[in-house]
This record gives structure tokens, sequence and C-alpha cells, in this order.
């Protein structure tokens, strides 16, 4: 069960959100880049609150990946009583035993619930900071494009004045890469998960490893 489970993980997690990572990533760095060359100055008040919106990121990554860990192996737990209970259901209904293993795949399962709610409930706080940085960043950029207009403030690259067709471009470009960064942390999320699952993969493979090359000697 432990390993079934494991396998799902893995193939969840190097399948398609591999190339979505990638093509995200670039897709970020790409708006990044098109708003620096397009309006340097405004560029940098939509740079300068990056590292809020990371710090959210990676918070929020690292708490997930701590309870995927821990509710798969609850989950592989609960998996390995009804396994080991079905495998010799004669003997725990002879001894009408059955109380004791349900008891405990409902503890295990009810742990695991309760991580997986921790877990979305710790997802939805990130999600609503990473909203909430990156609308007030909107909202400071609006205001830093009209000072600019009003006072006809030069693009440090091309010395010439802003038009609106700028303001819309490096909008743009930033709303394009910020709504970006929403997506990728599902896929290193879904990465990571498969990382944990195949270490213990490699586990149960060296320990098969091992007991056959005992037996052999």
């Amino acid at each position: 069960a432990e390993s079934s489970s494991a396998m799902d993980t893995i193939k969840a997690g190097t399948g398609e959100k591999v190339g979505y990572l990638i093509t995200h990533t670039c897709i970020f760095f790409s708006g990044t880049i098109v708003g620096l060359i397009k309006g340097p100055q405004l560029a940098l008040v939509y740079i300068a609150f990056n590292p809020l919106v990371a710090l959210g990121v990676a918070f929020l990554i690292r708490s997930y990946k701590k309870f995927v860990v821990g509710c798969a192996e609850d989950y592989a737990k609960a998996g390995e009583i009804a396994e080991e209970t079905l495998s010799s259901i004669r003997t725990v209904t002879a001894f009408n035993a059955q109380n004791e293993p349900l008891h405990e795949y409902e503890k295990f399962c009810e742990v695991s619930r309760r991580g997986n709610v921790k877990g979305y409930r710790l997802m939805g706080h990130g999600i609503a900071y990473t909203t909430s940085t990156l609308i007030l960043t909107f909202g400071i950029a609006c205001l830093t494009a009209k000072y600019i207009m009003e006072n006809d403030i030069k693009n440090w690259w091309t010395g010439e004045s802003y038009s609106g067709g700028d303001f819309v471009s490096i909008f743009v470009a930033f709303k394009i890469s910020s709504a970006i960064i929403g997506a990728i942390p599902n896929h290193i999320k879904a990465i990571l998960a498969a990382q944990a699952a195949a270490s213990k993969i490699f586990t149960v493979i060296d320990q098969n490893e091992t007991k056959q090359t005992t037996k052999g000697t």
C-alpha cells in the first residue's frame, strides 16, 4: 500500500508538472525582462515587491512539503494495517479481534485527514497573502505611473517620454509574470512530494536488495 501510494505521487510529480514548471518560469522571467526594457522606473516598483511575494511562496512550499510527507506516512500506515488485517482475516475473525485494527486504521486516517486540512488551510493563507501583495503592488504602480506622467520623467534607456501604450505594456508584462508566480508553487509542491515519495521507494528497494544479499550468503 505504501509503495503504491508513493508511485502515484511520483507519477503526479514527474509528468507534465516538470514541463509546466519550466514553461511558467520562462514566462515569469520574460515578462520581467520586457517590463524592464519598456519602463525601468515603473519596473523597479514591481521588482521591489517581488521579495515579499517570494518569501510567502517559500514559506508555503516548505510548510506544504512537511504536511505532504506527514500525511503520506499516516496514510501508508493505515494501508498497512488494512492489508495485514485482510491477509489474516480468518484469524482476526476467529479471535473476534477486528475492533483493534479498525480503531488503529481510523486513527491514522483521521490524523491524515487533519493534516490535509491543515495543509489546505495553509495553502489558502499563502494564496491570500500573495494575492494581497500583488494587489498592493499594482496600486502603488498606478500611483507611480501617474507621478511619472505628471512630471514628464524620461525613460532611462531611450531618453523619451512615456506614453500610455508603454504603461499598458508594462502592466500586462508584469501582470502575466505575477500571475504565473501563483502557478509555479503548485508544480514545485508536486515535484517535492514526488521527491519525498521516491526516497521511500529507494529505501524499500535497498532493504529488499539487502535481504536478498543476506539470503544469498
